[in-house]
């Protein structure tokens, strides 16, 4: 009987209005909060947020309530076998190096 069971959320569950697909667009662009992507895309939104922020961690959050758990696995290996390599990578090339230098 559970296959047929329907749950409804508010669409106001925060506060805040439904998201619109600008919103949205405008979150995932590079300068927004969302690192949505291929690892690739990730690891450059992530690389961007590290230099412009100036910060050594960044606490990820996936969304586990409204994708499969093997979709949320997925996800997490990539973060850790493809994401994390190439934001190192990112983080060691010249853009670094020169910031660096400067601090001299």
């Amino acid at each position: 009987m559970t296959d047929n069971l329907i749950i409804i959320y508010p669409l106001n569950l925060h506060g805040w209005p439904p998201m619109t697909p600008e919103h949205f667009d405008a979150l995932r662009a590079p300068q927004g909060s969302l690192a949505i992507g291929d690892p690739q895309e990730v690891a450059a939104k992530l690389a961007y947020v590290q230099r412009e922020l100036g910060v050594d961690r960044i606490l990820l959050h996936l969304s586990v309530g409204t994708m499969p758990h093997a979709k949320v696995m997925r996800a997490v290996e990539l973060l850790g076998t493809e994401v994390a390599e190439l934001v190192r990578g990112e983080l060691a090339g010249p853009a670094a190096g020169a910031g660096a230098q400067q601090g001299d």
